[in-house]
């Protein structure tokens, strides 16, 4: 082998060193760019579990208010339903002609009337607690992304 052949051979093989060395260099910014890709979609993944995991929790918040709603409902309509009574044994009640039995009649009118009251107040309460409920999830748990 000539002398300008091996110098031709060199020079070809630092080419080909040349190239492979830019080939190695754009290897690595792409296996960068893959890393950084990777990473990127891990803080998304994690980012989305947390809102789903938020979303749960918002979830679980509104329909246990829901439930806790309708039990006020259901007491609610229990204490009309006692205040009809309440009003209805108030009518009912009838004068004898014993001053004694009358003066119990009446102690029984009056408590039967405080306990019309305390029930009109607690329904009263139990219908603003409810709105206020309500409100309050209406306000504070949207199913958006905050």
């Amino acid at each position: 082998m000539s002398f300008s052949n091996l110098i031709n051979q060199l020079n070809s093989l630092n080419e080909k060193n040349t190239n492979l060395k830019i080939e190695i260099e754009n290897l690595k910014r792409q296996i960068t760019l893959a890393d950084t890709l990777i990473i990127e979609t891990n803080i998304n993944y994690e980012r989305l579990k947390n809102e789903i995991t938020n979303l749960n929790f918002k979830l679980e918040i509104y329909q246990n208010s829901k439930l806790t709603n309708i039990a006020y409902q259901t007491e609610i309509k229990e204490l009309n339903t006692t205040i009809s009574y309440l009003k209805n044994e108030l009518e009912n009640f009838k004068l004898s002609d014993s001053p004694i039995k009358d003066k119990k009649i009446l102690e029984e009118i009056l408590n039967y009337q405080i306990i019309l009251i305390y029930f009109q107040i607690s329904k009263k309460n139990l219908k603003t607690l409810f709105q206020t409920k309500i409100n309050y999830v209406s306000e504070n748990f949207y199913f958006g992304i905050n």
